[in-house]
């Protein structure tokens, strides 16, 4: 289950977390992190959209989506 910063902290827009998923499907890299700032999309609201970066890597976040576990959805770089 994802931390969900958003809820407590909704301006909060840079953190550690760690990565506890990862899947590759339609070209895309999807994240699922122990707790995040990204907004879900759902209920008509849409996602947040930002980078997730660590050493040497970053991940153009363009989708996040789920309700307990939350799935980042980008393009991966580096």
């Amino acid at each position: 289950m994802t931390e969900k910063i958003f809820y407590t902290d909704p301006y909060r827009y840079e953190l550690e977390a760690g990565i506890t998923d990862i899947i590759e499907k339609d070209y895309l890299i999807g994240l699922s992190l122990d707790r995040t700032s990204f907004f879900s999309e759902g209920g008509g609201q849409p996602c947040d959209r930002g980078t997730i970066e660590s050493e040497g890597w970053s991940l153009e976040v363009y989708r996040v989506e789920g309700k307990d576990e939350i799935w980042h959805w980008g393009r991966l770089e580096g």
